[in-house]
């Protein structure tokens, strides 16, 4: 589920697009209050149907990118207030990651650092209908708003980068980031540098903090993300690399690949399950947008096409081109 707040500037946008509003609301499943309420629950399926119909209907509108462009931290609800009082942006960040899915359940983010870099790559997980550019755009551009909300206003990341192809016009996309960002990339990602986030965030009150903490943790309860989602996006974040073995994910998580395997059992999965079905979410966005099967093969872990066509054919009961081929009917 997402929360309404994700739609907000939807209804203004597609208005002076010259757009149906009531109509698309009504054609996604959306009840037509979602767009007034913060607070609602809407299926990520009719999210992501939404945004498809928005694009279909308005012609050279980018909605993703300009709806980002009015996103702020205070459309996060608890949560965005519990990330503003933290001491430094590294912390802001990490509770930001840790507990997006209050506010959206289909973002998996994930953080990956060096010494001269920190990467925070961002995946969409499909139900039952695939996300689209501009839920990615929108998503990727919310968190630069966000970091830029305790960094700067004019903050600028050191990098951006998008799976799918690039637009004509890149004129919103400077305005939101800064700078043009890369295309047909191996991720959705935002490069910042070390030192950003270890940055101190100013008017951080750590009483405040420990207060919104206790208030934020107590709205939440029990719905704590389990240990299994968490493998699950280091193995969409692992995929391009090859690297998706329970090998790698332990020493990431900092255990062993028994206790890897036996976290996992004790939620009734296992490892190969999260594998396969991370890949069949990251292999339907990539084949239905278009992109070459051999890049979707590299993307989805595969060392070999042939490897990746026999998986595909045995997961979606068809080769990647029929697949296509049906999909644009």
């Amino acid at each position: 589920m997402i929360r309404s707040a994700a739609l907000y500037g939807f209804a203004d946008l597609v208005r002076s697009s010259g757009g149906n509003v009531a109509q698309l609301l009504e054609e996604a499943g959306i009840p037509a209050e979602a767009c007034d309420q913060l607070d609602l629950k809407i299926p990520v399926a009719a999210y992501y149907r939404l945004f498809n119909l928005a694009s279909a209907r308005i012609e050279n509108v980018t909605i993703g990118i300009r709806l980002a462009q009015v996103r702020r931290l205070s459309l996060l609800g608890p949560l965005g207030l519990y990330a503003r009082e933290q001491l430094t942006v590294r912390r802001f960040l990490g509770i930001l990651l840790r507990y997006i899915w209050v506010h959206n359940e289909a973002v998996c983010a994930l953080l990956s650092e060096t010494s001269h870099a920190v990467t925070i790559s961002i995946v969409l997980l499909r139900d039952r209908v695939s996300p689209t550019r501009d839920n990615v755009e929108v998503a990727l551009g919310a968190l630069c708003q966000y970091l830029r909300s305790v960094i700067a206003p004019h903050w600028q990341p050191a990098a951006v980068t998008f799976q799918h192809p690039a637009p004509a016009d890149l004129s919103v996309h400077r305005r939101v980031f800064g700078k043009n960002p890369s295309f047909d990339h191996k991720m959705n990602s935002l490069v910042v540098s070390p030192q950003d986030l270890d940055r101190v965030i100013g008017a951080a009150d750590a009483i405040m903090e420990s207060y919104i903490a206790d208030y934020f943790e107590g709205l939440i309860g029990e719905r704590e993300r389990r240990f299994g989602e968490d493998v699950r996006k280091l193995i969409l974040q692992l995929l391009p690399t090859r690297l998706q073995t329970a090998e790698r994910v332990a020493a990431i998580l900092g255990i062993t690949r028994r206790t890897l395997h036996r976290r996992l059992a004790e939620e009734g999965c296992t490892f190969s399950d999260l594998v396969n079905e991370a890949r069949r979410d990251v292999v339907h966005e990539l084949v239905a947008a278009g992109r070459p099967f051999r890049a979707v093969a590299e993307l989805s872990g595969f060392a070999t096409p042939s490897a990746f066509s026999q998986w595909f054919k045995r997961n979606f009961g068809r080769s990647p081109r029929h697949f296509r081929a049906k999909a644009a009917t």
